[in-house]
């Protein structure tokens, strides 16, 4: 399941709705949050002091304490596993990707096996977001050819991408 940031004021609405004594279920048709995140709200709130149906009407501030108990990573968390199994050969990818001399340098999908024989086994995508962040490298965009503008009709072109056979018959008139 994908992780979807929540607002504050979110949290809040559900806090509101659960100090008024409204049922889990018209809770969820109402905020569109599942019933086992409105218990966890509930929850997180409960651990921080606040109790459904007390005295404490819910504030910002509980709701703002509520969000960051159920956020799964703190922005101060510092770096992920990937980056920290990586930071280490960071010069070496920089040398890799974009050298000195101002040459091409080695393809992404290289340097990944490189990285493979070396015991750093990371997913392409992870080592495509390291080198973008860290290394300096930039996707270079391929050479286009140019093809001159003329009248429909005039010019018929076939792509077949990469190499394929036409049969003969196909073009001399005979039945194959």
């Amino acid at each position: 399941m994908a992780y979807r940031e929540v607002d504050m004021w979110e949290i809040l609405e559900v806090l509101r709705r659960l100090q008024r004594g409204e049922p889990s279920a018209a809770i969820e048709r109402a905020t569109g949050r599942t019933r086992k995140t409105i218990r966890r709200y509930k929850q997180r709130a409960r651990g921080l002091g606040w109790e459904p149906g007390g005295e404490r009407e819910p504030d910002e501030e509980l709701a703002a304490a509520v969000a960051r108990s159920v956020r799964p990573v703190t922005e101060d968390a510092g770096l992920g596993a990937i980056e920290a199994q990586l930071l280490p050969q960071r010069a070496e990818i920089r040398q890799w990707v974009s050298p000195e001399d101002g040459s091409r340098g080695l393809r992404l999908s290289k340097v990944h096996a490189l990285l493979r024989r070396q015991g750093i086994t990371v997913p392409y995508s992870s080592l495509h977001r390291f080198a973008v962040s860290y290394c300096g490298f930039h996707e270079r965009r391929r050479v286009t050819v140019r093809v001159a503008e003329v009248a429909p009709g005039e010019l018929a072109e076939v792509d077949y991408g990469r190499r394929s056979y036409l049969f003969k018959s196909a073009f001399s008139g005979t039945s194959p």
